[in-house]
């Protein structure tokens, strides 16, 4: 580099003062350092301002900023943008414009999200817009509306139950059915119109059973109750011979008693068998009580339930005795129902018996063994 063309470039260097500028072109026609050399060391003192120029721009600029609220990323951003030209109310400005942009892109996400939450309530499509219309004037925060929205449709969904009870209550009440029969279908009332429709639905079947209903009505009556109790064969010809509501009661408590000794009798039948079967696999002592204490069918049942658990025990003990364990410990463990136990047992039975003779000729033959070489040795 020559010195007029240091000359030049040291000119173009701003942050350099004119004393300096004078000092450094001084010493390049003092020949002792060439131009390069000189040119790099006021190069660097430039940079070095220029760099805290910018430091102090970006650092009043950040302070300006402050009272704005811009985001991580739009802030620095618009940092990063400083050098030692710009003009700081320019960037200001221009971070204005940015806040301003955010908050009109945030209230359109934050709409959207409302709008969204709005969907799942159910309220007319009017007073969704209304709550929009308070949430564009700024009036209300989202959770706010979204809570005024729930209020609002929990108040019309009591309206509507209100309606529907008093539709309901008014048109069962026309029907002319007794009192009793309109609590009960009032206390089966749900929203929903077609629950509405339905309940009235039923409310006329009453009504109509309640006209047709007589000693026909007994009759049927009977015939379910005989038939629930597992006696409709046994009462037939008196159930088509009542002509009486004395008759029909009277007969409904025959009826009645005989149901409560059959189930008297299945019961003490169902007993009979499970004593037989316990005793069977050997195991009746443990179980008498609970089985003579069982006073319905499904207590039986349980008793049931009980029983199979204590034969596993019993039969894996009593293959065990017969040296057969192995040979049935998963038989036994897959054990669930009462008519495979003594099936299971009579196996057990014939395999140990099975095992007891084949041993008894396996001995018999090495003592026939033992005798003829015994003869042979003699």
């Amino acid at each position: 580099m020559d010195v007029d063309t240091f000359k030049v470039r040291l000119a173009a260097l701003p942050f350099l003062s004119k004393s300096e500028i004078q000092s450094y072109q001084q010493r390049v026609l003092q020949g002792r350092t060439d131009p390069q050399t000189l040119y790099r060391e006021a190069l660097a003192l430039h940079q070095g301002r220029r760099s805290e120029e910018i430091g102090k721009k970006r650092r009043n600029l950040e302070r300006r900023l402050a009272n704005l609220n811009l985001n991580y990323d739009d802030l620095y951003q618009l940092l990063d943008t400083v050098d030692d030209k710009s003009n700081l109310d320019e960037l200001y400005e221009r971070g204005q414009k940015i806040v301003a942009y955010r908050k009109k892109q945030n209230l359109g996400a934050r709409r959207s999200k409302l709008s969204k939450s709005l969907e799942g309530i159910q309220i007319n499509q009017t007073d969704k817009d209304e709550l929009l219309k308070k949430f564009d004037q700024g009036k209300n925060t989202i959770r706010t509306l979204v809570e005024n929205a729930k209020k609002l449709e929990k108040k019309k969904a009591s309206e509507r139950v209100s309606k529907q009870r008093k539709i309901l209550r008014e048109s069962i009440k026309n029907l002319g059915i007794s009192q009793s029969n309109q609590l009960k279908i009032m206390g089966k009332f749900k929203t929903g119109k077609v629950s509405v429709k339905n309940l009235i639905e039923e409310a006329k079947k009453l009504k109509k059973v309640k006209t047709l209903k007589g000693i026909a009505g007994k009759r049927a009556d009977l015939t379910e109750l005989a038939t629930k109790l597992g006696v409709a064969q046994n009462f037939a010809k008196q159930i088509k011979a009542v002509d009486t509501n004395d008759k029909a009661d009277a007969l409904k408590t025959t009826i009645e008693k005989a149901g409560e000794k059959r189930r008297i009798a299945e019961l003490s039948n169902e007993k009979d068998k499970l004593i037989n079967l316990a005793k069977e696999v050997g195991i009746y002592d443990s179980f008498a009580g609970a089985i003579s204490g069982a006073s319905t069918m499904q207590a039986l049942n349980i008793v049931k339930l009980d029983i199979v658990q204590a034969s596993k025990v019993a039969l894996s003990k009593f293959s065990n005795e017969q040296n057969v364990g192995s040979n049935f410990s998963r038989a036994i463990s897959n054990l669930k129902f009462l008519d495979r136990l003594v099936p299971l047992k009579k196996r057990i039975e014939e395999a140990g018996i099975k095992k007891g003779e084949n041993k008894k000729r396996e001995e018999n033959a090495i003592l026939n063994r033992n005798k003829q070489n015994f003869i042979n040795f003699v």
